[in-house]
C-alpha cells in the first residue's frame, strides 16, 4: 500500500480481526507515518449496499445526469470562448 503522507511504501506492523472487518497498522518505509487501514469482508459489503440500495440507485441516477448535463455545458461554455469574435459583428 502507498503512504499517504510521502506516496512511498509500507508494511504492516499488526492486524486484528473484528467482527466484519480487519484492522491493519501500517507504517512507511520512507518517512515512518503510520496509518490505520480497514478491509470489509465482501460479503458484509453486499449486504451493506442492499441495505443501502433503497431509493439510491434512482438518487446515484439523478446525480449522474446532472453531472453529464454540466459538462456538456461546460463544453459549450469552453468552445464559445475559444471561438473567434468574427460573429459579433
Amino acid at each position: 500500500m502507498i503512504c499517504p503522507n510521502c506516496r512511498g511504501w509500507t508494511g504492516v506492523i499488526d492486524t486484528s480481526k473484528r467482527a466484519r472487518f480487519i484492522r491493519r497498522r501500517r507504517v512507511c518505509e520512507d518517512c515512518g507515518h503510520r496509518f490505520t487501514t480497514y478491509e470489509v469482508q465482501a460479503v458484509y459489503l453486499v449486504e451493506l449496499l442492499e441495505i443501502l440500495n433503497e431509493g439510491v440507485a434512482d438518487q446515484l441516477w439523478e446525480v449522474g445526469r446532472g453531472i453529464g448535463a454540466a459538462a456538456r455545458r461546460l463544453r459549450e461554455l469552453d468552445q464559445m470562448m475559444h471561438r473567434p469574435l468574427a460573429h459579433l459583428r
